[in-house]
């Protein structure tokens, strides 16, 4: 049930207006709808934020007592380039050099790592969920950064120029997965070792962001052995679909995922329908699912069978010499067949006197 309640919030927030959503609150929807039996609470990993936002503060107070970060509030955002570079560096400072926030090298692959409550527990994380944090954090210093979908590696970049710029050479890329290191465009491209245009420079939208999110564990999920429910695919299946329902490849592979542990045939049956509504192209892989998926749910019912109650699994009958009957419901029985004897013999009775008055009157008239 609170799985349910946390997929409507996430279906309620995509359809807010782009500009309203928050992406550190779409990561913990994601987060909680993952962790149903963790206690993922929006107040407490706010709580956190606020807390690390206090701490960036009373270090740039030391540094810049009239530093306009220091009386920040909304949405508002600071104009000049030099008041944003000693706050961020302030930032840097706090998280990565005193509270020791750094990538995960060592466990890159953990899911625990895309957990934006695991993150701030941890104080390790994946380039994405680093930069949702870090991203966050800035804002609230009055810091306009925006969300980059970065092949192999999620970014932030931060304007340097007007904002709205549109030239990739405009903007410093930052990693937070590297401490908050800034790069050029070019030193992106040697971080990742390839070539990159430059559409992949440019801001994404907080549905994207999610959509990254979702998508590394939904390849973590494919990947885990030890879990032989796949509950990781299973989960991060359900959100990709939340957000992008008539994903004919994602819904085929949940069909297949619900057949495979043999779930849900009722379930599987609804899918194939919506996919071949969808794309009848696929019409091959269905009718096969729908074969199968019929076959299995045959078989349960076959399986099944009545439930009928046998004389011998009576575990409360037992019997001593006389044939004394202890058990309590055939005792009654017992006694009521006695009673209805009772009953017959009185109205064989009663009939025997109606006949012989009958014939006394026959006799007299």
């Amino acid at each position: 049930m609170r799985q349910e309640a946390t997929l409507r919030k996430l279906k309620t927030f995509l359809q807010a207006p782009v500009n309203s959503q928050d992406i550190l609150e779409g990561a913990v929807l994601i987060d909680q709808y993952c962790n149903p039996l963790e206690d993922v609470s929006p107040e407490n990993i706010q709580a956190e934020i606020d807390d690390i936002t206090r701490k960036v503060k009373v270090y740039l107070s030391a540094k810049n007592s009239r530093h306009p970060s220091l009386s920040m509030a909304g949405d508002s955002y600071i104009e000049d380039l030099d008041l944003q570079g000693q706050a961020l560096e302030a930032l840097n400072h706090v998280l990565f050099t005193a509270m020791k926030f750094k990538g995960n090298v060592a466990d890159f692959y953990n899911p625990l790592n895309s957990y934006i409550h695991q993150v701030l527990i941890n104080r390790t994380g994946i380039p994405i969920s680093l930069s949702v944090l870090y991203l966050t954090l800035a804002k609230h210093l009055g810091i306009r950064l925006e969300p980059v979908n970065f092949p192999h590696h999620f970014m932030l970049r931060w304007c340097q120029r007007a904002q709205g710029a549109s030239n990739i050479t405009d903007y410093v890329y930052v990693d937070a997965f590297g401490n908050g290191k800034c790069l050029t465009a070019k030193e992106c491209e040697y971080m990742i070792g390839q070539h990159v245009t430059e559409e992949f420079y440019a801001a994404v939208s907080t549905k994207e962001v999610l959509q990254r999110m979702v998508g590394n564990l939904l390849n973590l999920g494919k990947r885990e052995s030890k879990d032989r429910s796949f509950m990781l695919l299973r989960v991060s299946l359900d959100l990709y679909l939340a957000m992008y329902p008539d994903s004919v490849q994602h819904l085929l592979l949940q069909a297949r995922l619900y057949f495979h542990l043999g779930i849900w045939p009722e379930k599987v049956l609804d899918i194939l329908q919506n996919i071949q509504a969808l794309d009848p192209s696929q019409h091959g892989a269905v009718a096969y699912l729908v074969q199968h998926t019929l076959e299995h749910i045959e078989r349960r019912r076959e399986d099944s069978g009545p439930n009928v109650k046998l004389r011998s699994s009576e575990k409360e009958v037992c019997y001593s010499v006389g044939l004394l009957v202890r058990h309590k419901r055939l005792r009654n029985l017992v006694k009521g067949l006695f009673y209805a004897r009772r009953v017959v013999l009185f109205s064989g009775l009663i009939l025997q006197c109606v006949t012989f008055f009958k014939s006394l009157i026959r006799a007299f008239f």
